[in-house]
C-alpha cells in the first residue's frame, strides 16, 4: 500500500532546488522514496540524447532504485533548468500512473498528477 500522501519536507524541497542548480544546463532526474516515515532522493543519470530539453532515466540506476528493499519509490522528479513550472506535452505523455510528479525549477517544486 502506497504511503499517505504527505507534503513535501522542507529539507527534500531545498535538495531538488539544489540538484536542479548543480545539473543546470541538463535536466536532471530522479526518485522520490520513504523509509520508515523518512523521506530520501535516489538521484538517476539522465542519458537522453538531448539532456538540456529532455530526460529519460537510466535503466540500470532505475533498476537499483527500484530493488531497495527499505525504501518506497512514491514518485519520480526532474528538472525544467529554463522553466517553465508545468509538465510539458511530453511530461504528460509518459508519466507513469499511480506515482507522485514533480518538476524542479531553479526557483521552484511543483507537484502535478499524472492521469
Amino acid at each position: 500500500m502506497p504511503p499517505e500522501v504527505q507534503e513535501i519536507p522542507p529539507l527534500i524541497h531545498e535538495a531538488l532546488l539544489a540538484l536542479c542548480r548543480l545539473g543546470s544546463p541538463r535536466e536532471v532526474c530522479g526518485y522520490v522514496g520513504q523509509s520508515d516515515g523518512r523521506w530520501c532522493l535516489l538521484p538517476v543519470t539522465n542519458v537522453h540524447a538531448d539532456p538540456e530539453n529532455f530526460y529519460r532515466m537510466d535503466e540500470y540506476e532505475t533498476l537499483e532504485a527500484w530493488n531497495l528493499a527499505h525504501v518506497t519509490i512514491i514518485g519520480e522528479y526532474h528538472s525544467h533548468p529554463h522553466g517553465p513550472a508545468r509538465p510539458s506535452s511530453t511530461d504528460l505523455r509518459y508519466a507513469v500512473p499511480g506515482l507522485r510528479h514533480w518538476i524542479v525549477t531553479p526557483e521552484s517544486v511543483i507537484e502535478w498528477e499524472s492521469s
